[in-house]
């Protein structure tokens, strides 16, 4: 496997080919523009030693070639794998000028070290292998030229010599290969430590998932638990206070008590335990059968002529009179002006919230209570209410039927 393909499998793991491609970007980009400026100063050292050996001809070819260069390091429609290429060719072509130039005592042997390491570095460990064939090939093949006469060298280095051109091709394949296999199993070391470094992070990327997903479901857990127990301690406050009111309107009920007395405690205590501000209660008088008022909180009627607005009501007649013939309550949100006022000594205001119940005892109608508020009354207070009709029914009946029964007394007596 090259480097290039465990570097893919690396990067694969933490962020796939993108990453890698962005690596090999930046790697290459920022090689091209080092390797620029080194070639710039190297072109001004050739161009002087040029000029002082008469050798004008090679300006024009370090010309070409630095505008080769720069398109390559600085056009943006190149590729940067096609600048890898590029720079292999730069590299390339001054190892065979340096050859055709010096012979064997040139810095050709160098550039072909530095193709293969760039080869290896950009392309993979196969390009660099194939660039180092192609340097000691071309090697080999200025060494044919010069000593067979094709070529000559400089006076002060024997390049017609086949055995120090085969000295230096094999010290080259030495110090090539080991510089692209070193290189090779430096990165493929460096890339199975990542590889390694990643799956390290993959597994405990996966526990943190696993430890967030458990506390989340925990939390989630605590949270119903946490609702449930509101909605439960809610329902056994709602409950208690249910029960607390119900047992307190018992005692408020309990003895024998005149009507009036039983209607007007039952209207206090009903506005004192919901916090209404006003309160009303009607019974029905049988002979007459109209509603009378009997009990009240904060409440007094008008009084017009001769009789008093407010405290009598027929059948059918206002809201009072309307419920009187229903079975269950009555929610007024726009109550008419005037129907329940708050008394008290800073003046008079109209509860324009309404509730009225009738109360039953089996088939009996026995009267209606109408409780007011400034705001719409709650669904909890409008229960309760309900839920005492049947109690406040048997007390008014067990009072009223008292009264009559001493009213028997007194006339047989």
């Amino acid at each position: 496997m090259s480097d290039n393909r465990l570097l893919d499998t690396a990067v694969t793991d933490i962020g796939g080919q993108e990453r890698l491609e962005m690596v090999r970007v930046r790697l290459i980009r920022t090689t091209m523009r080092w390797t620029f400026g080194v070639y710039v100063v190297a072109i001004l050292a050739a161009s002087y030693y040029a000029w002082t050996t008469g050798d004008l001809y090679l300006w024009p070819v370090y010309l070409i070639l630095s505008a080769v260069l720069a398109a390559f390091v600085f056009w943006p429609r190149i590729s940067p794998r096609w600048q890898g290429f590029g720079l292999l060719g730069i590299i390339y072509f001054a190892v065979v000028l340096n050859f055709a130039t010096e012979g064997r005592g040139a810095l050709g042997r160098v550039f072909v070290l530095m193709m293969s390491y760039t080869a290896v570095l950009f392309l993979g460990v196969r390009a660099g292998l194939a660039a180092l064939g192609l340097g000691l090939g071309t090697m080999l093949a200025f060494a044919w030229l010069y000593t067979s006469g094709y070529m000559v060298g400089v006076p002060d280095v024997d390049s017609a010599s086949l055995a120090g051109w085969l000295s230096n091709t094999l010290f080259l394949l030495f110090i090539g290969l080991y510089i692209v296999l070193s290189l090779y199993y430096l990165l493929s070391s460096l890339l199975q430590t990542v590889q390694g470094s990643n799956a390290l992070a993959q597994t405990l990327q996966a526990t943190q998932e696993t430890l967030e997903a458990r506390v989340a479901e925990r939390a989630h857990t605590a949270e119903q638990a946490r609702q449930e127990a509101e909605q439960a301690r809610a329902n056994l406050e709602k409950k208690i206070w249910f029960t607390t009111g119900q047992a307190q309107l018992g005692e408020v009920m309990r003895g024998e008590q005149e009507i009036e007395e039983l209607a007007h405690n039952i209207v206090i205590h009903l506005c004192r335990y919901l916090s209404l501000p006003v309160g009303a209660l009607y019974l029905l008088n049988n002979h007459q059968m109209v509603l009378e008022l009997h009990g009240r909180f904060a409440y007094h009627p008008a009084a017009q002529a001769e009789k008093k607005t407010g405290q009598k009501f027929r059948l059918g007649e206002g809201l009072v009179g309307e419920v009187a013939q229903r079975k269950e309550g009555l929610l007024v949100t726009d109550a008419p002006a005037g129907l329940l006022a708050v008394t008290s000594s800073l003046g008079t205001a109209v509860a324009g919230h309404l509730f009225l119940q009738p109360i039953w005892y089996e088939h009996m109608l026995l009267g209606v209570l109408v409780l007011g508020h400034w705001q719409p009354l709650t669904d909890q207070q409008t229960e309760f209410i309900t839920a005492v009709t049947n109690s406040m029914a048997v007390a008014l009946h067990t009072a009223r039927t008292r009264d009559y029964i001493n009213q028997l007394l007194e006339q047989v007596g």
